[in-house]
């Protein structure tokens, strides 16, 4: 999260009350502490602050007299929150009293001034914190040329937040009487007294799983719509990596053309949605500094890579890197003004070792299943006056007038039907990853060269032992034993590095761009005049109520369309967290208890959605063996129960 310095006025988070913020003064010219941190017993500074407990936090500041109002009108949390960035959150205080001293006050330059010294006396709750040093921000809000954009006001002095076991039975410092001192709004307060699970040391790949994290995040479907309203529907709203995207849209404006008439719409849809993901590829490394690996070559050129990659490095360490791209060295070639390429014309790219491409194609199979894919693909052939299947075909209204942009996208989509992948290569692919595919007419009699036919076991193995140490995790007696999940990330990851190859990499990031674009198009306004949806169904994504009307309409899949989305989204970042990862030289359970604790939210979520969608529940623990049924032979099953129901 990025923060600017505060200036003067501090405004509301809506960017409509402001005022200005000083520094209180104290004896010999020195400023008093803005925000100040002590333990609630004692109301002093104390080292010993833990994990869990709830401790006193002071904020004083001052002014002017004729801005008192502002803030007396509203509540603090209007003008600040608090956040440690050590831990990336925002952080839970209760106000408990406040109070004001008329003083006066010269400003330099200005004469004299009266200001008012505000103090707000408060609870800080650190339960949900790690152990370490820790610094509390006071942000506020600035209006910068019309934006409300986030600032740090002040911050607290350094303290260090310890745990052991042994302090797991400490009780909360606010039954010491807090209510007492402030005010009797927490005597009705209770605090449980208990043990808590242990906490694992943290190991080093931490840093991989939050730059996955990230990276996944800003592929998200809500990032993509912002970024594309910002483009084409003058939204004003900040863009990160503004100037490289501003860059990479100009270079794919000059190469990317489309050979047929009145196609510009849809084209710079197209050129927008690869920008998009290639730049947030680009940037999507992160922060990997003490986790990165440093390698070379015959040539003295080194690089920082993360370790999985150092590995498969050390067993091609007989070949140089190669940082010239044929495009570039093409280039040097005409321009004579341009050296030489100097490098060598076999090699280890060095941007594919340095950059991972953090997508995986699972997210794109799930979205298929979804049938969003097929929806949009109705959608065109009826565009094109051709009748569906049956005696009534479900889109008969769809009447798409030529004076809405919607239109000439369409035309331009259809126009370029040749240029996208199709749904058996897609097919021949997830068999070729993870050993399952599609069924139904389109993908009949597949022939596939290479499948992963063991993964399905592996992974939902995995996810089965998963469950299990979660419960022996949250029993406060037991220390969870993450041993047999560490074996089960390096079979998972052996398996998944066999299909890193031929169109791994070029294909899943073409079948992301292609069906961010359908789920842009579904989005738009114009389909709710004729696609009749649920309005009070609370889909996340625009793109989903369009969906699934698409399947009521065709007798599809009743199964909700959020489930398939989670799948897609939570799958990705977990194999990427299993694919990335040095797995087949770890050793140590602790790291493979992190990632379970880590992922457990992305781990949990995938296995409700996976039974939503399929019935099968993977988290049993009858000693019945996993299903390792493709989702496909469910998803089938399913639909045949479903339409044996509505004949009866």
């Amino acid at each position: 999260m990025a923060f600017t310095k505060a200036t003067n006025p501090v405004c509301d988070r809506l960017g409509k009350n402001t005022f200005d913020f000083f520094a209180q003064q104290g004896g010999e010219g020195g400023n008093v502490p803005v925000v100040d941190v002590g333990k609630v017993l004692t109301r002093r500074k104390d080292p010993v602050i833990k994990v869990g407990d709830v401790i006193y936090i002071t904020i004083r500041f001052s002014v002017p007299s004729d801005q008192v109002d502002t803030i007396t009108d509203q509540n603090l949390d209007t003008f600040f929150k608090f956040y440690s960035r050590a831990d990336e959150s925002e952080l839970k205080v209760r106000i408990l009293a406040d109070t004001f001293q008329v003083e006066d006050f010269v400003e330099p330059g200005d004469g004299q001034s009266i200001l008012v010294n505000m103090q707000f006396e408060g609870l800080l709750d650190l339960a949900d914190l790690a152990s370490g040093e820790k610094v509390v921000d006071l942000l506020g809000y600035n209006l910068n040329a019309g934006r409300v954009i986030q600032v740090i006001v002040a911050s607290s002095d350094p303290f260090y937040l310890h745990q052991s076991l042994a302090e797991f039975m400490q009780p909360n410092i606010i039954n010491a009487g807090v209510g007492n001192e402030l005010t009797d709004a927490t005597r009705d307060k209770h605090f449980p007294v208990g043990l808590r699970p242990v906490t694992f040391e943290e190991t080093a790949d931490v840093k991989l799983w939050r730059t996955i994290r990230d990276a996944t995040t800003a592929l998200s479907f809500k990032n993509y719509y912002d970024f594309m309203n910002v483009i084409f529907c003058g939204e004003d709203m900040p863009i990160d990596h503004e100037n490289q995207f501003q860059q990479e849209l100009r270079r794919l404006k000059k190469r990317r053309k489309l050979p047929f008439n009145d196609t510009d719409a849809y084209r710079s849809i197209k050129i927008a949605t690869e920008a998009f993901v290639m730049v947030n590829l680009a940037n999507s490394t992160g922060d990997l500094s003490g986790y990165l690996q440093s390698v070379s070559d015959s040539t003295g050129e080194v690089l920082q890579i993360i370790p999985y990659l150092a590995i498969i490095r050390n067993k091609l360490s007989d070949i140089d890197f190669k940082s010239t791209s044929f495009e570039d060295a093409l280039n040097n070639f005409i321009n004579p003004n341009n050296q030489p390429v100097a490098d060598t014309c076999y090699g280890i790219i060095s941007e594919r070792i340095q950059q991972p491409i953090f997508l995986e194609l699972i997210w794109s199979y799930w979205h298929e299943e979804s049938m969003m894919v097929q929806g949009v693909n109705t959608i065109a052939r009826r565009f094109q006056n051709i009748k569906g299947e049956g005696a009534v075909d479900p889109l008969a209204n769809l009447e798409i007038g030529p004076l809405r942009p919607l239109s000439n996208l369409m035309w331009g989509y259809i126009q370029d039907e040749q240029h996208r992948l199709t749904v058996r290569r897609r097919a021949y692919e997830y068999d070729h990853h993870y050993g399952i595919t599609l069924q139904g007419k389109a993908v009949t009699n597949m022939r596939t060269a290479d499948s992963r036919s063991k993964f399905i076991e592996a992974f939902h193995t995995l996810l089965n032992l998963c469950m299990k140490f979660f419960r022996q995790h949250d029993d406060t007696t037991v220390v969870a034993d993450g041993f047999p999940i560490m074996n089960a990330l390096k079979e998972v990851h052996m398996i998944l590095s066999e299909g890193a190859h031929n169109q791994y990499g070029d294909l899943p990031s073409t079948a992301r761009i292609e069906m961010l674009m359908q789920q842009y198009l579904l989005a738009r306004p114009e389909f709710r005049e004729f696609l009749p949806t649920r309005q009070m169904v609370p889909y996340p994504e625009a793109w989903m109520d369009r969906a699934a009307v698409l399947n009521q309409l065709h007798n599809w899949s009743k199964t909700s369309v959020l489930h398939f989305r989670d799948l897609g989204v939570f799958g990705e970042q977990i194999l990427l967290s299993i694919r990335f990862g040095a797995w087949s030289t770890v050793f140590d359970r602790t790291q493979a208890a992190n990632w379970a604790i880590f992922w457990r939210p992305q781990i949990q979520n995938y296995m409700h959605a996976y039974r939503a969608v399929t019935g099968m529940d993977l988290a049993r623990e009858d000693n019945a063996p996993v299903d390792i049924q493709m989702p496909s032979t469910h998803l089938v099953r399913r639909l045949k129960e479903q339409n044996s129901k509505m004949k009866l």
